[in-house]
């Protein structure tokens, strides 16, 4: 079962857009420093709620990418 599994990932990696990834992660990277150096400076916390949009907008970009189209396409 975890062959099964790590087989899914690899394969969701090969058809997956390694590039628009890496930005994501860059922008997503740059966007917590920049609140943690503001939750210095202020009293304002951010950086967590900042954290746990991230973490759901990646797993609802994964999860959107694993729909075929072409069935969505048959509901026109």
């Amino acid at each position: 079962m975890i062959k099964r599994g790590f087989k899914g990932f690899f394969n969701y990696v090969k058809r997956a857009d390694i590039l628009l990834w890496l930005i994501l992660a860059l922008i997503s990277v740059y966007s917590l420093i920049l609140l943690k150096s503001v939750s210095r400076a202020t009293e304002a916390n951010y950086f967590r709620t900042q954290l746990f949009a991230i973490g759901l907008g990646v797993i609802g970009a994964v999860v959107i990418s694993f729909i075929d189209y072409s069935e969505i396409a048959n509901f026109w």
